[in-house]
């Protein structure tokens, strides 16, 4: 196999397809409510908005600043206004939710596996982003909506789903497959396997695969359900929950060695299923690093693109963060190795940083 760190996961054996029971949900959620699987995380978003504006009238919605495009744009399809609350990094990330501004809903989420705070606004409909903290204890038990995408956990061509923890949905249960972005996906994880296995050297076939596949997502995602073999993928993503701790736990005892990297978070508490090891680059050096690691074939990403006005204080995790790579693909010597690329990259700045992060 190639010794590549990250980027996009590639084909697994998933076994025998299984219904659109409850197979794949976090063990905190089964039964809670009235579920239903969709075929992308941003497919259950509207969702849940669409059964929203069905009971009441919605004009705006709160929105945490730190956030990708994809929570953004469910809300304007239905000519919902958004605003942003702030999202600052200390030891974590903390919401800064104003307690008296006026909103129909509210959207929350947890960040990269790790626990995050509680904010509530009573007179809302609260809708809580699980997606990151999938495998992880959240922090909100019974928001009145929940939802999450399975695919950034593992080889899951199509799959999220979303919980209405009171009542049930309003609209139809039973959706059509979008089969054209499902096969790209599949496609582009037999690719990527054939890749990894060294049975074909051009990489760029499965990443056209990949962005063809994301570009049609763009296009036309609203009301598409997951398919069996998805849903059986997700079923099995608790079964990498042990290597994900145990790899990010390594990387963040031991970024202290590290003069330009500190962890967002300080450390991996018992009910913490890391996504990511997330970390802020000091001296505007994130660009160089990430380029240093990809020429080492490592493929740390970044979180996420700035695409709306952020608050100062949320400004600085666009511009600074890098998420480093511990997921269940790989094991602590690979954490080695991609921690060594980042003290060896700081090596090739001699003097140009000279003080550690304050800790």
């Amino acid at each position: 196999m190639r010794d590549e760190i990250g980027s996009e996961y590639w084909r697994s054996t998933h076994g025998q397809a299984v219904t659109h029971g409850q197979a794949g949900l976090p063990l905190w959620l089964r039964n809670k409510g009235d579920i239903r699987f969709y075929m992308s995380g941003r497919t259950a978003l509207y969702a849940v908005i669409e059964d929203i504006v069905e009971e009441r009238p919605c004009r705006t919605a709160y929105l945490p600043d730190y956030c990708c495009h994809t929570m953004i744009e469910p809300f304007l399809m239905h000519g919902i206004q958004v605003a942003f609350y702030p999202v600052t990094a200390g030891k974590g990330l903390r919401s800064l939710v104003d307690k008296g501004h006026p909103c129909d809903i509210l959207l929350t989420a947890d960040y990269f596996g790790y626990q995050g705070d509680r904010c509530i606004l009573p007179d809302a409909v609260h809708i809580h982003d699980v997606t990151h903290s999938l495998l992880s204890k959240p922090a909100y038990h019974e928001p009145d909506y929940t939802y999450a995408s399975f695919r950034k956990w593992g080889p899951v061509a199509g799959a999220g789903f979303a919980c209405k923890h009171a009542g049930t949905f309003t609209g139809k249960g039973d959706m059509p497959e979008c089969i054209p972005y499902m096969e790209l996906r599949k496609k582009g994880y037999k690719i990527k396997e054939q890749y990894m296995k060294r049975e074909t050297d051009d990489k760029t076939l499965f990443l056209e695969v990949f962005h063809e596949a994301e570009l049609l997502l763009e296009k036309d995602f609203a009301g598409y359900g997951a398919d069996s073999e998805s849903l059986c993928a997700a079923a099995l993503l608790q079964d990498g929950a042990g290597q994900r701790r145990e790899n990010a736990k390594w990387l963040t005892a031991h970024l202290a060695e590290s003069r330009i990297a500190r962890p967002i978070f300080p450390s991996v508490q018992a009910q913490d299923v890391p996504l990511f090891v997330p970390v802020l680059i000091k001296g505007g050096m994130r660009s160089q690093l990430k380029q240093y690691l990809i020429e080492n074939r490592v493929y740390a990403p970044v979180h996420w693109p700035l695409c709306h006005t952020a608050h100062t204080m949320t400004r600085e995790i666009y511009e600074n963060e890098l998420s480093l790579i511990c997921d269940q693909r790989y094991c602590v010597q690979d954490m080695e190795r991609q921690l060594g690329l980042v003290l060896d990259f700081e090596t090739t700045l001699g003097d140009k940083v000279n003080i550690q992060w304050q800790r």
